[in-house]
C-alpha cells in the first residue's frame, strides 16, 4: 500500500504514535526502533527525533493510551454493588482480561528506566489507584491506609499476572490464576480487619 505524505506536525506525531503502537502490539517493545518507524512512514530518523524528541518520549505517548483504555476498563465498575471483596474481584477479572488482550502493549508499561517523560503519565496512574481507594473506604477509614492498600493490592495482581504470562508461575505451583488472585485480595481484606480490630 502506498504511503501518504503526512505535511502536519501534529498529523505526523499522531501517525507516529498510532504506528509505534501498532509495532509494539504486533511485535513487542523490543521491535520499536526510530529507523523501523521512519522506515514505515515514509520519513527520515531524524523527522522522528524532531517530532518527538526522543523514543522514550514517544513510548510514553503510546503508553498514556494503553492506560487510558485500562481506566476505561474499570471505571464503570460499580464501587457500591455487591461487597468490597466483590467488587476488588471485579476490577481484578477486568485487569487480567485486558493484559490477556494487550499483553506486549502492557508489558511496555514497566519495562526501561524511569525518566521525565514517564512522569507525565502519573496522573492517569494515581487515578487509577483513586478508584481502588475509594472502593477500600469501607474497610480502611483513613486515607493514608487506603492509598497504601490500593497499592498493595495491585502489585500482588500484578505480579501473579505477570508470573503468569511469562510462564513462571508453575514455579511456585500456585494453580489457576485467578483463585491464586481471589486469595490474595481475601488475605489482605483480612489482614485490614485484624489491623483495625486492634486498633
Amino acid at each position: 500500500m502506498a504511503r501518504r505524505a503526512i505535511d502536519n506536525r501534529e498529523d505526523l506525531g499522531a501517525a507516529m504514535v498510532e504506528a509505534a503502537e501498532a509495532t509494539i502490539r504486533r511485535d513487542g517493545g523490543a521491535a520499536l526502533t526510530a529507523r523501523g518507524l521512519a522506515k514505515q512512514l515514509g520519513v527520515s530518523v531524524g523527522t522522528v527525533y524532531n517530532v518527538h524528541g526522543s523514543m522514550d518520549e514517544l513510548v510514553e505517548k503510546v503508553n498514556a493510551r494503553t492506560l487510558a483504555r485500562l481506566e476505561a476498563e474499570i471505571t464503570d465498575i460499580d464501587a457500591g454493588q455487591g461487597s468490597v471483596e466483590d467488587v476488588l474481584l471485579e476490577f481484578a477479572r477486568r485487569y487480567m482480561a485486558y493484559v490477556q488482550a494487550n499483553l506486549n502493549l502492557w508489558s511496555v508499561l514497566f519495562e526501561g528506566q524511569l525518566n521525565d517523560a514517564a512522569s507525565v503519565n502519573q496522573v492517569r496512574i494515581d487515578r487509577l489507584f483513586g478508584i481502588l481507594e475509594r472502593v477500600l473506604e469501607p474497610v480502611a477509614g483513613d486515607a493514608a491506609t487506603r492509598e497504601k492498600s490500593a497499592r498493595v493490592l495491585w502489585a500482588s495482581v500484578h505480579g501473579i499476572l505477570q508470573m503468569a504470562f511469562t510462564g513462571r508461575l508453575k514455579l511456585l505451583k500456585i494453580g489457576d490464576v485467578e483463585a491464586a488472585i481471589g486469595h490474595a485480595v481475601r488475605c489482605h481484606l483480612a489482614g485490614m480487619a485484624a489491623i483495625s480490630k486492634q486498633q
